[in-house]
């Protein structure tokens, strides 16, 4: 079930709902699972513009699975840069900070893996042209403004097509990945 389906049918924490810091934002009550009985769910104040996938799936845009294999998505290509952490390592002698190198490398390379994975998963299902058009929002951080600005043609229409695309894109990647599972 989605969160933003039916959130008044759980109940308000005892501390209340948050609110947001500034009112400006954008932000929605939710159902959430409870973090202290995860088989229960409680309303929670969420904020939807986080990131594209957060906004189509508050909007009604994104189901549920289509959300979450966007979320895989996006979590290992978050990866990448957060494996490239460095080290606040003062002292002692180089060994310890080769060491210490060795590691980031190794985190590194492990997370350019997983995306090599997932990537060539999902390109068992959408074609690789369907991977590199995800990458370009999910990873790249580009609009569906900006990808449809690429059109020297391009008009409020080529904006709605793009969208329309990622939304189908991982719909298609959804019901695929589900019919052959995981392997």
């Amino acid at each position: 079930m989605s969160r933003y389906e039916n959130p008044l049918d759980a109940p308000a924490p005892a501390t209340g709902l948050g609110t947001p810091p500034r009112s400006s934002m954008a932000t929605a009550v939710c159902s959430v699972e409870d973090p202290m009985e995860p088989e229960l769910r409680l309303q929670a104040t969420v904020h939807r513009n986080v990131d594209v996938l957060e906004w189509e799936h508050s909007h009604g845009r994104l189901d549920e699975a289509a959300y979450l294999v966007g979320r895989q998505l996006k979590r290992a290509y978050e990866r990448l840069p957060a494996a490239a952490c460095t080290s606040n390592w003062q002292g002692g002698d180089r060994v310890d900070g080769a060491s210490a190198q060795g590691v980031i490398i190794e985190r590194m390379h492990a997370a350019a893996r997983h995306v090599h994975v997932i990537e060539r998963r999902a390109a068992q299902v959408i074609g690789q042209a369907g991977v590199t058009f995800l990458a370009l929002i999910l990873r790249d951080g580009m609009t569906f403004a900006d990808i449809a600005a690429r059109d020297p043609h391009a008009s409020r229409a080529t904006t709605t097509r793009v969208a329309d695309r990622f939304r189908w894109l991982l719909a298609q990647l959804a019901t695929g990945w589900a019919a052959r599972g995981r392997r």
